[in-house]
């Protein structure tokens, strides 16, 4: 071992450096220096003294010192700490000035402790660390947060945590404000993005926790999240809302809210299928805002007869998942789309510009405006079978999830919908008489009764209940199938830009399951079959029938079979319905403001691009671990999410930093992580801290960062408040 000296300029300050380094071989066998200590805060006679006794050592030669009443006992390491990734995070922090739109937000002056640096290393901690905020406390005396904020570790304690979280949420609407016009100021926007997702927790949760089941599935009680992000992922507004909030209710506040902020005028809002029905396309379109929508399929007909169901769904496709199967097929369905005046864009997106048209305007024909319960014309039993039909179409390709959702989403209670898909559900022969209005005579109530009996005798009590008279069940009270702009009148003209796509691949993909689902149908009815025979089962046909229908609805098919009991149950094949679902799959209506006047690729690009803040969600899921929660009350649920979209932030910022490296913010974070800050008592009174020698892929990294100097002795010894 031996000790070098170096010296370095920055600006017009000259630093040196004093190391004690050994020699080494790398991997290459190529001779280097390690360094084993940082001696920059040794006094010149300690160094001049060590360098003595390591020629000496190196000749074979003894030093005799002077005794001095006491000997120097050896350097020691009191702490090590986490130290890189924290300073990475930190840097970020004061790049974003998160601590500047936080300063002034609460008032500091009773407290010596700043109010952003408790921020700081609580999103800090969600970064490299999630875990509850018990855990936090636990886990800040092992960082260099106190050393590089000048926190105390007593002042990071759980009264302090809470009463952060509490001012927190207090000021979240002032934080967002100003977060979202910083970011506007600092390079503008292209697009914005909304969606939501949701978080449960541990334990009840607070007031707007609800028990049902979150978007993967999963039943809790839980919480929405709401989240509109730019076009580069950065969070600018943010909600807490009710766990049965439905998605187009609280978008639809969004919107509201935005038309009010400069920032977001003239910037297109993207949003998903959640906003698809024409009732919540006109309330986008009335708020004045730009907006780019795709429509759920079962409003497809209001707008276009343009799709190619019919030569889509005749086509004999190869789905046995082959190469070549998968070849051929997508060859033959592009060819299809082509035939019928689509672009190609590429080999699995063709693109038809429907341009601007008014709503209902199908194809150059004026159609009934609006779908469900926006349908204009007389409140007929006729009309509540074809509003039953199409919501029941939503439930089975999943628009729905459930009859609940359904009548959130149309703002009426449940049992408005479920009298409407009782008539769907009715004989097919039945639902024919009643869409040529042989039912008008007929209470709505009396008729939807009819789906509580046993199949086989449904038709026969509807032919008695049209042989009723008129007065004994005349439909003469009002209910609420139309809209309230339906009642007050017709719904004023609304142009929108709209534009069809087809994805091969993806249909490929939904008519494979499709028909796996009919398979599995036809597998359930035969099993049931054998077992009537062989007599493992006495159930009456009536029985049997609802057990199909059962199983049906949990396929999704229940408008697909028509269900005949006799020697056995049988299914048969409704033959246009199978035509409808085969030939939209694969298809997206896209529908935006009129102002937009970007090519239909372009518009196209720009809706697919909502996977910016589907992985904002898959960030604070994954990485920040938003779930479970762990508090009790409204407030600190949704200090806790604001703590959460602060750290994407900062992950969204170190991703752009490192765009065209190939790693992810938590691949580069966990590489940085072993580098430690560690202090080093030279004495009862001397101490000083040095940083571990960084490897080198952490060297390169922080080159790529421009942030070197976090591991310079200088630099770092500037930034160190050491700890008492």
């Amino acid at each position: 071992m031996h000790i070098t000296r170096s010296k370095v300029r920055r600006g017009n300050k000259v630093y040196e450096y004093t190391r004690l380094v050994r020699s080494v071989r790398n991997a290459k066998g190529t001779p280097s220096h390690e360094v084993v200590a940082n001696l920059t805060d040794w006094t010149p006679l300690e160094i001049d003294n060590l360098d003595r006794a390591l020629r000496a050592a190196r000749a074979g030669k003894t030093v005799v010192a002077e005794a001095q009443g006491h000997e120097r006992p050896h350097p020691m390491v009191s702490l090590s700490l986490d130290y890189l990734d924290l300073a990475l995070v930190l840097e970020l922090w004061r790049e974003r000035g998160l601590g500047e739109l936080l300063d002034g937000l609460v008032d500091d002056e009773t407290t010596t402790v700043p109010f952003s640096s408790v921020v700081a290393s609580l999103v800090a901690q969600r970064i490299v660390a999630p875990d509850s905020k018990l855990a936090a406390q636990r886990w800040f005396p092992q960082t260099a947060l106190c050393e590089l904020l000048d926190l105390p570790i007593g002042q990071f304690n759980n009264s302090r945590v809470h009463r952060t979280l509490e001012q927190l949420e207090a000021i979240e609407v002032q934080l967002q404000s100003r977060l979202a016009s910083r970011c506007a100021r600092r390079r503008g926007f292209s697009a914005l993005y909304l969606d939501s997702t949701d978080t449960f927790f541990v334990g009840g949760g607070p007031d707007k926790a609800t028990f049902g089941k979150t978007k993967e599935g999963r039943n809790e009680r839980k919480v929405g999240v709401l989240l509109l992000c730019n076009e580069r992922g950065e969070p600018l507004r943010w909600k807490v809302v009710e766990g049965r909030s439905a998605d187009n209710l609280m978008f639809r506040d969004t919107f509201a809210q935005l038309a009010t902020v400069d920032w977001a005028r003239d910037v297109p809002i993207v949003v998903d299928r959640a906003m698809g029905s024409t009732a919540d396309i006109r309330a986008m379109s009335e708020t004045g805002l730009q907006f780019l929508t795709a429509l759920r399929a079962t409003e497809f007909s209001k707008y276009t007869n343009r799709i190619p169901r019919t030569a889509i769904a005749q086509l004999q496709l190869p789905l046995d998942g082959s190469v070549a199967g998968e070849k051929a097929a997508c060859s033959l369905l592009a060819q299809t789309a082509l035939n019928h005046g689509f672009e190609c864009i590429n080999p699995d997106l063709y693109v038809l510009d429907l341009g601007v048209r008014e709503i209902g305007d199908v194809d150059g024909q004026l159609a009934v405006a609006g779908a469900f319960h926006d349908l204009a014309g007389p409140d007929t039993v006729a009309k509540a079978l074809e509003v039953g039909s199409q919501i029941q179409q939503g439930l089975d390709d999943g628009t729905f999830a459930n009859q609940v959702e359904a009548a959130r989403h149309f703002a009426y209670g449940k049992t408005w919908i479920s009298r409407r898909l009782q008539l769907a559900r009715l004989p097919r022969t039945v639902q024919d008489d009643i869409a040529r209005g042989g039912a008008e005579h007929i209470g709505l109530v009396r008729l939807s009764g009819l789906a509580q009996m046993p199949s086989e005798q449904q038709a026969k009590a509807y032919n008695e209940l049209k042989r009723t008279p008129r007065s004994k069940y005349a439909n003469n009270r009002p209910s609420r199938l139309l809209s309230c702009s339906s009642r007050a009148g017709e719904p004023l003209p609304l142009m929108v830009r709209q534009l069809l796509y087809f994805r091969p691949s993806l249909h490929l993909e939904k008519r494979r399951n499709f028909n796996n689902r009919v398979d599995e149908a036809f597998a359930f009815v035969a099993a049931l079959n054998d077992d009537v025979a062989k007599g493992r089962t006495r159930r009456s046909p009536q029985r049997l029938i609802a057990q199909v229908e059962q199983e049906l609805a949990r396929l999704k098919l229940s408008q697909a079979f028509t269900i005949k009991a006799g020697n056995g149950i049988t299914l048969e094949e409704v033959e246009s319905e199978m035509t409808s679902r085969r030939g939209r799959f694969g298809f997206a209506i896209l529908v935006g403001h009129p102002d937009l006047t970007e090519s239909a690729q372009r518009l196209v690009e720009r809706y697919r691009a909502k996977n910016a803040v589907e992985y904002d969600f898959k960030l604070i899921k994954s990485v920040l671990e938003i779930r479970p929660v762990r508090h009790r009350t409204d407030e600190k649920v949704a200090a806790h999410v604001t703590l959460c979209v602060l750290a994407l932030l900062l992950l969204r910022a170190l991703e752009e930093k490192m765009a065209g490296t190939g790693l992810s913010p938590s691949a580069i974070l966990e590489a940085l992580a072993s580098c430690r800050l560690s202090r080093i008592e030279l004495n009862a009174k001397n101490s000083y801290y040095a940083v571990t020698q960084p490897t080198r892929l952490q060297s390169d990294l922080l080159h790529k960062l421009d942030l070197e100097h976090l591991t310079e002795a200088p630099a770092v010894a500037e930034r160190i408040h050491p700890r008492p």
